[in-house]
């Protein structure tokens, strides 16, 4: 919930763009996005694009 507060995006909004960059990767350019359980997610080089 802070992620969106800091975003003043709505949580629904933010579900959204976390599972659209993580279902696209390729939208992130260099950078991938991971999940980290339980509720993170970490950005990872893209080894297929360096």
């Amino acid at each position: 919930m802070h992620r969106a507060l800091a975003l003043s995006w709505t949580s629904r909004r933010l579900d959204a763009a976390l599972d659209c960059a993580c279902t696209h990767p390729d939208v992130g350019g260099a950078l991938v996005l991971c999940r980290s359980p339980p509720d993170g997610y970490t950005a990872e080089p893209r080894l297929d694009f360096l």
